[in-house]
């Protein structure tokens, strides 16, 4: 019973959500691109089996991603540095990657491999939670910024 409202709780409490144009995709890498196919902002997140609370006016960014191989073989695509760029110019790393509802803070599960001409999708979360009014702008992927295109 306890589990069952402190689930309520956190879906209750928890999400916000910022609209980024899903048609738009994004070079990831020479063979690979991705979209952000949902963004969520949220107070509380779960790692190794506790949960976390942001402070006050501050949330923690998740993203779900769709990867698409645009060649005809099978490519890796490297989470270890991807990171989102905060209003102040700070990098916030990844925490982990979720594919397939495995979840891995592992740094090889921050590989993810992509058969040739093949769309997955990731979900990922950043370390450190944001302020909850800041606008998600920049994606910096291997020092390249990608600046995202909100929706209107």
């Amino acid at each position: 019973m306890r589990r069952i409202i402190f689930l309520f709780l956190l879906f209750s409490i928890s999400v916000s959500a910022q609209k980024i144009d899903r048609k738009i995709f994004y070079e990831f890498n020479e063979n690979v691109d991705f979209r952000v196919y949902n963004m969520s902002k949220s107070r509380t997140t779960s790692r190794n089996h506790l949960t976390y609370i942001a402070k006050k006016g501050q949330r923690y960014i998740s993203m779900t991603l769709e990867l698409r191989n645009n060649s005809s073989e099978t490519q890796i695509v490297d989470f270890r540095d991807f990171y989102l760029l905060d209003a102040n110019s700070k990098l916030n790393e990844l925490e982990m990657v979720i594919k397939a509802m495995k979840l891995s803070g592992n740094p090889k599960q921050f590989e993810q491999k992509i058969k040739p001409n093949k769309k997955i999708k990731v979900g990922i979360e950043f370390k450190y939670p944001i302020s909850k009014e800041e606008i998600i702008k920049t994606i910096v992927i291997d020092g390249r910024k990608i600046e995202l295109e909100l929706k209107s």
